[in-house]
């Protein structure tokens, strides 16, 4: 599937106009040298990576490679392990060392991995080489276990025949360079990828264009998500700020309707027509405990002390105590 693609038509919007007069002349000219001259330096460490990693993990050419995006690659393993043959690398790293220096030139860099910084951007890029299927010839050592199993199929009832592939793909020594998702660049009969330098790079400036188009399409999103979240949040705290302050309300209200029945009743024992001095002073008693009560007044009670009129009345009820306060 194509990847959606962002920005304007213009693909040279993305850069000033200094720095496509610069890209521009560096294309016209971009060549192969093949002087003999030192390759980068990111190439050579890349050409000794890959000489040891050959040690350690001998390649059959003539296996079919994976070119799909979910293959899995072996840890360690260098880049263009299973892209290109041996006999070709030699073809990629003049080409390379050509795109490596024009890049490093006009102010980008090469990462270890070969792929590019380029306007800030990295850049990955793949370089392949083609192959033609043709019927599997057996190998030496394929020939001598299928006579083994010919063998042991005259000598016992059970022998299972050697299961070998169908078919053996090539290498041409063609070349294929794509720099960008849903283009690419390959070897004619006429003439090689070393004649088409100045498009290649021209690709890859124009793929930095879209990596940055992509990264900030990615960013404004996640700006667009994370102010998302923060105002859920915002509206999530005023609701339950909104719930504490109601609660709070009820309680405080409780705590009013409470004093008020109190003094109800302290208005009802007053009005009896002699108050005993136990009674006079229950009626003072019971006036502090209302007073207490009423968060309208707020008063301090000489036991309990203040009473926070928000909380619950399980919150703020006095409970009776089973220590010994001595």
């Amino acid at each position: 599937m194509m990847k959606k693609r962002y920005g304007p038509s213009d693909e040279w919007a993305f850069f000033e106009e200094t720095e496509r007069a610069r890209v521009m002349e560096m294309t016209r000219e971009l060549r192969v040298k093949t002087d003999g001259h030192k390759l980068h330096p990111v190439l050579l460490k890349h050409r000794s990576a890959f000489a040891a990693w050959k040690k350690t993990h001998p390649r059959d050419e003539f296996a079919p490679r994976s070119r799909g995006s979910y293959r899995r690659v072996t840890e360690g393993e260098p880049p263009l392990w299973g892209d290109v043959s041996e006999a070709v690398l030699p073809r990629v790293y003049l080409i390379l060392d050509a795109l490596f220096r024009a890049v490093e030139a006009l102010g980008g860099s090469v990462h270890p991995d070969l792929t590019l910084q380029i306007c800030g951007e990295r850049v990955r890029y793949t370089i392949t080489e083609g192959k033609t299927q043709t019927l599997h010839a057996l190998t030496k050592e394929e020939q001598r276990i299928w006579e083994e199993y010919e063998k042991k199929k005259t000598l016992y009832r059970y022998a299972y025949a050697p299961r070998f592939r169908t078919y053996d793909y090539i290498p041409t020594g063609r070349l294929t360079f794509s720099a960008r998702r849903d283009s690419y660049l390959r070897d004619s009969d006429s003439s090689g990828l070393e004649s088409r330098l100045g498009e290649i790079l021209l690709d890859l400036y124009r793929e930095a264009k879209q990596v940055r188009l992509e990264r900030e399409h990615r960013e404004a999103a996640q700006r667009k998500a994370e102010e998302e979240k923060r105002q859920r949040e915002q509206q999530r705290q005023r609701w339950n700020e909104e719930i504490d302050k109601l609660q709070a309300l009820e309680n405080q209200a409780a705590d009013y309707a409470r004093a008020c029945r109190i003094r109800a009743y302290i208005a009802a024992v007053r009005a009896k027509p002699r108050l005993t001095e136990e009674e006079a002073e229950w009626v003072l008693w019971a006036g502090g405990k209302a007073d207490w009560l009423d968060p309208t007044v707020g008063a301090e009670d000489p036991i309990f002390g203040l009473r926070d009129h928000s909380k619950s009345e399980e919150g703020k009820a006095p409970k009776k105590s089973s220590r010994n306060w001595g």
